[in-house]
């Protein structure tokens, strides 16, 4: 096999690249081009997927052991298939069904480095269970563009400065200040999409933009308009478990989108 022409291998990332620059390098480049985007990757995001790997097991070294699995699983579809601009919540869930898995396998709870050092426990497979009450949350988040996750998770969820997830799409602080806001809209609209079409009848689908408007108001909206005559929506979701738990996911007050986000992502172990 003859080795390529000069000039044809790309120049190193930068450390300063992306996560999906560095994402985009795992899967084009050989093991001596990808050690650099592999390390950068694991330096930003090590942390924390170790502290909820820390949260949801009885060790340190269980903790170890699951963050590390989690970055095997995602480098592992980065190397096959596009990258995506919003890595740190796909550690997150993969490091949560990894620990789902290993807490179902008999074989797997039984390793002493998965089991508490002092009382010999393991940790109960509901401690990974997603929580069915935010399962709005959960598909409107897939519905963001990775860019829009990446922004919406770092500043809610994580509650981090609007530089962490501008350096992560290395674009400019302001410009992704700018975005948050409309970021914060298209959640909330994509919450309202996943309520209709998750809909059990019409009725439901119609009290959609009501639901809305009454979640706004709560959030401080006073603006938010209100349809005349005003059906009675609390009526209606006090008898609704749908239109009720839509009503519960979109009011956003204070940090609750952030902890929506975290129970959507993480489950049980979010609180």
């Amino acid at each position: 096999m003859q080795p390529p022409p000069p000039g044809t291998h790309p120049p190193p990332l930068s450390a300063a690249a992306s996560d999906e620059a560095l994402a985009d390098a795992l899967r084009s480049g050989g093991e001596a081009a990808t050690a650099r985007p592999v390390a950068v990757l694991m330096a930003r995001h090590w942390q924390s997927v170790f502290d909820y790997a820390s949260v949801v097991t009885p060790s340190p070294k269980a903790a170890f052991l699951l963050t590390t699995a989690a970055f095997d699983t995602v480098l592992g579809e980065l190397r096959r298939r596009r990258p995506t601009t919003a890595l740190r919540p796909l550690l997150l869930a993969a490091a949560r069904r990894t620990g789902a898995a290993w807490a179902r396998d008999a074989e797997v709870t039984a390793l002493a480095g998965l089991r508490h050092p002092e009382t010999g426990r393991a940790v109960p497979a509901a401690m990974f269970t997603a929580d069915g009450d935010r399962t709005l949350t959960a598909r409107a988040f897939q519905l963001l563009s990775g860019a829009d996750q990446c922004l919406i998770w770092h500043t809610e969820a994580e509650g981090e400065g609007i530089s962490v997830p501008a350096a992560l799409l290395a674009v400019d602080p302001r410009t992704a200040a700018a975005r948050r806001e409309p970021v914060r809209e298209t959640f909330r609209a994509a919450v309202l999409r996943c309520h209709r079409e998750l809909a059990p009848d019409d009725s439901c689908r119609h009290y959609s933009k009501l639901l809305d408007a009454a979640a706004r108001r709560k959030d401080g909206d006073t603006c938010a308009p209100m349809p005349a005559p005003v059906p009675d929506v609390s009526a209606h979701a006090a008898q609704c478990a749908h239109c009720r738990l839509a009503a519960d996911q979109l009011d956003h007050t204070g940090d609750r989108l952030g902890l929506l986000l975290a129970e959507a992502l993480l489950g049980r172990a979010a609180r």
